[in-house]
């Protein structure tokens, strides 16, 4: 890496250019054109991009040691590559060249560039094309996808923890949610004939045995208030009934949640990516801000895009845990009545 960087260079460019304004105005300014080089031979040749440096009267390029030299054009190629020259006042370390028929499609690639500030910047990728004969030169060409614009807001790992969440509640709630674990019709028949056989003590034995059932906890809290001088045992069941379908409720309602905040994240994601993608675009030249643009707002994208993706499953199992939860409810009260006069019955 540390050989790769000292053959990196920053490439700017000035150029006075005049606009017109219309109405007969014209306003003459000057621009600035930034991008990286990377130096071929000891003796200051170098290979940029063409569109860096078109109609530039002044180009200036920025060693790794932070020496600044003026350069002139050697030779500028319509495949949007250019070599530069310097004069520089020591040796340089040219880049080592690699072999492309050992680079296929799909290669990993990092690759550094220079950023406006002087410093320099990483970057992952991969090679997506190996084109040859572009233009009169016959020269082979690598197509790489870059991440452009780097940082993502932290969107996709937000929404991809919410992911993982949603993934384990739904799983709970798959193991957990079911009518014939919560409420076995079994066990509350068993129940009702030991209670109403007055065999208080088998009845809670068995509920003991039973203990995850919400029928086993509200029979267990009412034997051990019943007194059949007051309601004390029925205002335990019923408080006991209340608490556990509650948090039945409360479980499936986090599923609820992460489908609100998933799409609300991806959005944020995705104005943030385009505040990023429009401010690294002006500093750019006229031939790459589409192209930058088009990567940004791509990139942004894919926030509101993994927001959807999990926030659409999510609801759809939120709606089908929803009717399993009503059931219960449905079944426990009905149940519940029943415990309760069997128990109260003296």
């Amino acid at each position: 890496m540390q050989s790769v960087q000292a053959s990196l260079v920053a490439v700017k460019a000035v150029a006075t250019r005049t606009l017109d304004e219309g109405n007969g105005h014209t306003k003459v300014g000057t621009y600035h054109a930034q991008g990286s080089g990377v130096i071929i031979d000891s003796y200051g040749t170098i290979v940029t991009n063409t569109h860096i440096i078109t109609d530039a009267q002044h180009i200036f390029v920025t060693l790794s040691d932070g020496t600044v030299l003026e350069a002139k054009i050697v030779y500028s190629s319509d495949a949007d590559f250019s070599f530069i020259k310097i004069d520089p006042p020591y040796p340089l370390t040219p880049i080592t060249w690699a072999d492309s028929s050992q680079a296929p499609v799909g290669t990993p690639i990092i690759a550094l560039t220079n950023t406006e500030d002087g410093s320099q910047n990483i970057l992952n990728g991969q090679i997506t094309d190996l084109t040859e004969g572009i233009s009169s030169n016959n020269v082979e060409l690598i197509e790489l996808n870059l991440n452009l614009i780097p940082g993502d807001s932290g969107g996709p790992v937000v929404i991809g923890l919410l992911s993982v969440l949603a993934v384990a509640i739904i799983i709970y709630d798959f193991m957990m949610l079911n009518v014939n674990k919560l409420a076995p019709r079994g066990l509350f028949d068993e129940v009702i004939r030991k209670l109403e056989s007055r065999d208080f003590g088998a009845a809670q034995t068995l509920c003991r045995k039973e203990h995850n059932t919400i029928i086993s906890k509200i029979v267990l809290s009412g034997l051990e208030r019943r007194n059949p001088l007051d309601n004390a045992a029925r205002e335990v069941m019923e408080n006991t009934a209340r608490v556990e379908l509650t948090n039945l409720w409360q479980n499936i309602n986090y599923l609820s949640d992460i489908v609100a905040v998933a799409p609300l994240l991806g959005l944020l994601g995705t104005v943030l990516g385009m505040i990023q993608a429009f401010h690294a675009v002006p500093l750019q030249a006229a031939s790459v801000k589409t192209t930058l643009l088009a990567a940004g707002i791509s990139k942004a994208m894919v926030t509101t895009a993994s927001g959807l993706i999990v926030a659409i499953p999510a609801l759809i199992a939120y709606s089908y845990f929803r009717g399993q939860v009503q059931l219960v409810t449905n079944m426990i009260e009905i149940y519940s009545t029943d415990i309760i006069k069997a128990i109260q019955n003296r």
